[in-house]
Parts: C-alpha cells; sequence; structure tokens
C-alpha cells in the first residue's frame, strides 16, 4: 500500500533543541535504509519542513502494523503521525483504465 504519512514531534522532542537527541536522529537517519528494508518499507520521498516540527513521507508498506513497527525503531524520539492511504499517477491511471 502506497501512503503518505505526516509525522510530528513537540518541541520537548525535537532533535533540532537537543543535542543529545540530534546525535541520536543522525545515527537513526543513517540507518534508515535499513531499518525500512528489515520491515519491508519502501521510501519514496522524506521531507523535513523545519522549524514546524513535522516531517512528510510518501512511503510503499505491506499494512498499517508494519508502519507503527518501522516508525518506533526508525526514529529516536517521541512522535505522532498521520497516515493516509494514497495513489499515484501510475496507480491512477490502471485504475481509469480498468474501470473504462
Amino acid at each position: 500500500m502506497l501512503v503518505h504519512t505526516t509525522i510530528r514531534h513537540d518541541i520537548d522532542n525535537c532533535p533540532g533543541f537537543d543535542p543529545e537527541l540530534r546525535a541520536r536522529a543522525i545515527e537513526a537517519y543513517s540507518k534508515l535504509d535499513e531499518v525500512a528494508e528489515k520491515f519491508g518499507v519502501t521510501i519514496r520521498a522524506l521531507y523535513n519542513a523545519a522549524p514546524d516540527h513535522v516531517e512528510y513521507a510518501v512511503l510503499e508498506a505491506p499494512d498499517n502494523m508494519t508502519l507503527a513497527f518501522f516508525f518506533g525503531e526508525a526514529l529516536p524520539y517521541k512522535v505522532d503521525y498521520e497516515t493516509r492511504v494514497v495513489a499515484d499517477r501510475a496507480m491512477l491511471e490502471e485504475l481509469f483504465a480498468q474501470t473504462g
């Protein structure tokens, strides 16, 4: 399933303001592809919208539970996230072709 995920953290859990947390975040991001592979997640895009304490991701994952475990291991700070199933242009074109 293809998903768009909005990932938020508050100022108290922000790597930008906490040097110890920043070091953990740098290490975690260096292993992000490895963790994604472990859970069968493909990272299509990942954007940071600082200073709003939010990131946006487009991911492929088997299901929502897999995403929960992926985020739990991938991010070394507390986050809230909201996931929406989405379709890319190729998916829409295929759907339109099938439905005439």
